[in-house]
């Protein structure tokens, strides 16, 4: 019984850094989610499709800059 509950790696797991839990804020390489903190007391709220994903972000920031054009700049030169 203890064979079984005794926790385990799986070998392919451990030896890949893909496969590795990461920290928080980490990009997936395959699907582009990047991993964000859930609130382990209301488990049942975290969507996991509705995560950030890279292209997201960067649609969100294109989208900033092209509202807040020249905000900031002095002499050319971003501050």
């Amino acid at each position: 019984m203890l064979e079984y509950m005794y926790p385990r790696l799986d070998a392919e797991v451990s030896k890949h850094l893909n496969h590795l839990l990461k920290s928080p804020f980490c990009v997936h390489p395959q699907t582009g989610r990047v991993c964000v903190p859930i609130d382990e007391r209301d488990l049942e709220a975290f969507d996991p499709m509705a995560v950030p994903t890279v292209v997201g972000l960067l649609g969100e920031i294109d989208s900033w800059d092209k509202v807040h054009k020249g905000e900031g700049k002095v002499d050319g030169m971003p501050s």
